[in-house]
């Protein structure tokens, strides 16, 4: 069964800092909450995903995700590397884990590379990208990050 939430954003109503509050989803047969309220319900701190969610699909029997935002964007979360999210994020959710990740991209030496899967470990969040890991802690991910448009940094060469 596919579960469909919608998300209503009011960003023009309310400062970035508490747009975690201000995406309403719809979940079909439960009551209502956030995306970010989703995702720190597997484990997961809200700051992975930028405020421009629109909308995100879950299949609750294989775990399986789709995202939407309102377009790709990048973000600088401190203590870390920049990230591009595609307008389009899919992956599958389970507690603790993210993995089979498509859309989200990490900048290193130059060059973008795929986030492949994210976990959860203690007080850190471990990325994999190809066959390297990197840990962050968790508390850099504690405010959703503002985006910026990706054609701003059309220089980047992005695929």
């Amino acid at each position: 069964m596919i579960v469909v939430l919608f998300v209503q954003l009011s960003l023009a109503l309310l400062p970035i800092q508490n747009c975690r509050g201000s995406s309403n989803i719809n979940i079909i047969g439960s009551s209502n909450s956030t995306a970010y309220e989703l995702l720190e319900a597997y484990g997961f701190p809200s700051g992975l995903l930028p405020e421009t969610v629109t909308s995100y699909d879950l299949d609750e029997d294989d775990g399986s995700f789709s995202l939407s935002l309102e377009s790709s964007c990048t973000v600088n979360i401190p203590g870390a590397y920049p990230v591009k999210y595609s307008a389009s994020i899919t992956g599958t959710l389970e507690p603790g884990s993210l993995s089979d990740l498509s859309g989200v991209n990490v900048k290193v030496f130059f060059i973008w590379w795929p986030i492949s899967s994210i976990t959860v470990s203690g007080s850190s969040l471990v990325f994999s990208v190809g066959p390297a890991t990197a840990s962050y802690d968790i508390s850099n991910f504690s405010e959703n990050p503002v985006c910026s448009s990706s054609s701003a940094h059309s220089q980047d060469n992005f695929s």
